[in-house]
């Protein structure tokens, strides 16, 4: 019986694969190209700074630098006015003073879309973001939508050799970042398989 049985499941299997597709894996030819994250941190992989952070980029091989005024990042720090401040997710962040302050990188080749989480512990308040890529004569608003509690914010920016600014929303009061998602276009260098 139990032969039997194995050998049901063998062919119940076979057949699916031949009629799902699923034995076909995607594939990323080399040369190829793709929409990736080329930043995608907690910042609890940063170093612990007030000046500036220097990330080199996932696909695209960049060195970007981000600079700081104001604003310092804590790989480690929590805070506990999130209400799950516990989270490992709210473990390490980039945290502005209750003045004028900005993050600003230097300029990527290019960038689809960008996504960040960003909390404060009451209303008004945030990180804003703008840009500045080809063809900009200056800075280029992108979200200025304020948050108390940690929120998402997902923005396409679709410009070539540009750099990003995050600035605080309310001098006032503090704005925490809690998690970045930089997306570019990139040139596969080699085939890659999705498992």
């Amino acid at each position: 019986m139990k032969k039997t049985f194995r050998l049901f499941l063998l062919v119940l299997l076979m057949i699916m694969g031949t009629t799902t597709g699923w034995a076909e894996w995607p594939k990323v030819t080399e040369g190829e190209v793709k929409e990736k994250a080329i930043i995608d941190t907690d910042f609890q992989d940063w170093t612990k700074s007030s000046t500036s952070s220097k990330i080199a980029t996932n696909f695209s091989n960049e060195n970007i630098t981000f600079t700081y005024v104001n604003t310092s990042v804590d790989p480690n720090a929590t805070k506990s006015n999130f209400p799950t401040s516990d989270d490992p997710a709210y473990k390490g962040y980039i945290m502005c003073e209750k003045k004028e302050a900005t993050i600003t990188t230097t300029a990527f080749d290019n960038i689809t879309k960008i996504r960040y989480r960003h909390g404060a512990t009451g209303g008004n308040r945030g990180w804003g973001l703008k840009v500045k890529g080809d063809g900009d004569a200056d800075w280029v608003l992108i979200s200025d939508a304020t948050t108390s509690s940690p929120t998402w914010v997902e923005k396409d920016i679709n410009r070539k050799n540009v750099q990003l600014q995050w600035y605080n929303l309310n001098s006032g009061q503090n704005a925490y970042m809690f998690e970045l998602e930089v997306y570019a276009n990139v040139l596969i260098t080699a085939e890659q398989v999705t498992l």
